[in-house]
């Protein structure tokens, strides 16, 4: 019996490493690999925070496109105004011909037809009917000249108001 308690003393502290030695390792495993979590957790939030950043930087270019395009917009009517109303000035003075007016006032349909223009030509009809009218102006007394300039500049003065850059 002497023989096993001597041997009982060095096997208790043989299993009490071993107890002491796996909880130090289980603590340690457990350690790293809460660390692993957190760094994958830090990596994702990376992550979440660039998409962010991204999808933010994209709303921020579209809504600017947006903005230039409604600019652009505005812009093209204001010169339309202006042409429309330069050209109803010259109408009005009495300083177009009759085949002025009325290609002014034809459709590109209508003008195809009236030019005998085949229907697969239909964009070089818009370019000839374009081209065409714009040959159709006339040059108008200073003060009407300038009073439609005022309004064009003031109605871009007013698209650049409602869409500043």
């Amino acid at each position: 019996m002497n023989k096993i308690n001597q041997l009982s003393l060095p096997a208790t502290l043989i299993i009490i490493s071993i107890i002491l030695g796996g909880s130090y390792l289980f603590a340690q495993i457990s350690k790293e690999k809460s660390n692993e979590r957190q760094q994958e957790a830090k990596l994702q939030e990376d992550r979440n925070k660039e998409e962010q950043k991204r999808i933010e930087k994209e709303q921020e270019q579209a809504k600017k496109d947006e903005e230039k395009k409604s600019l652009d917009n505005c812009i093209t009517i204001a010169e339309s105004n202006y042409s429309e109303q330069w050209f109803r000035e010259c109408e009005g003075q009495g300083l177009l011909s009759d085949r002025c007016i009325s290609i002014h006032e034809m459709s590109v349909d209508e003008y195809m037809k009236l030019n005998n223009l085949p229907k697969d030509k239909k964009i070089d009809a818009i370019s000839q009917q374009y081209k065409e009218e714009n040959e159709c102006s006339c040059r108008l007394p200073r003060y009407n000249a300038d009073s439609i300039d005022k309004r064009l500049q003031n109605d871009k003065d007013e698209c650049y108001r409602k869409f500043p850059q």
